[in-house]
C-alpha cells in the first residue's frame, strides 16, 4: 500500500503532581470483567468492572511499599496482583482479595 507519513509529534504533558496517578496496569478476564491498578506516590488502588467499564468499584488498596509488577487473570475468576514480596489472589473475579507473603 501507499506510504503514510508520520503524524505531528505529541508535545509532552505537564509534570504529574505528587500524589496523583503515575501508572496504570490492566488485566481482562473477559470483555466485561476488567481490573485496573492505578498507582502513585501514595500507593495503588485496584478497580473492578464487571460490565465492560460502565461502572467501576475499588476493591483493594495497596500501600506504597513498591511497584505493582504483575496484574493478571489465570482464568475468568482467578486473578493475581504482585507487589514486592506480596501476592494478592482473588477467586471471585476481583471482588475480594487474599494476601500471601513470600
Amino acid at each position: 500500500g501507499p506510504a503514510v507519513p508520520p503524524g505531528p509529534a505529541v508535545p509532552p504533558g505537564p509534570a504529574v503532581p505528587p500524589g496523583t496517578i503515575q501508572d496504570y496496569q490492566l488485566a481482562a478476564a473477559s470483555a466485561g470483567r476488567l481490573l485496573v491498578v492505578e498507582s502513585g506516590q501514595n500507593g495503588s488502588r485496584v478497580l473492578l468492572t464487571e460490565n465492560g467499564g460502565q461502572s467501576w468499584s475499588a476493591t483493594l488498596n495497596l500501600a506504597a511499599t513498591g511497584p505493582v509488577v504483575l496484574v493478571g487473570y489465570q482464568d475468568p475468576v482467578t486473578g493475581r496482583i504482585a507487589q514486592g514480596a506480596m501476592v494478592w489472589t482473588t477467586r471471585d473475579g476481583g471482588r475480594t482479595w487474599i494476601a500471601d507473603q513470600f
